[in-house]
């Protein structure tokens, strides 16, 4: 019923013991831009993917994921 998949993006970058993380099955870019008013380092981490659509339009979709 499900798809394996044996392979993973993540981020390679420092990161804190209570950080985020982003998987994807998919190659992407990831930014790390942590919170200046954050005592505790506090971040948002962006995965971004270019790809190509069915109609050959190209096509960029980033994804943020945070932890407050």
């Amino acid at each position: 019923m499900f798809k394996e998949y044996k392979e993973y993006y993540m981020p390679v970058m420092k990161m804190h013991w209570y950080d985020t993380l982003i998987l994807s099955k998919y190659p992407c870019r990831f930014y790390k831009k942590e919170f200046e008013s954050s005592a505790m380092g506090r971040c948002v981490l962006t995965a971004f993917f270019e790809f190509e659509a069915e109609d050959k339009t190209s096509c960029k979709l980033g994804i943020n994921c945070v932890h407050l």
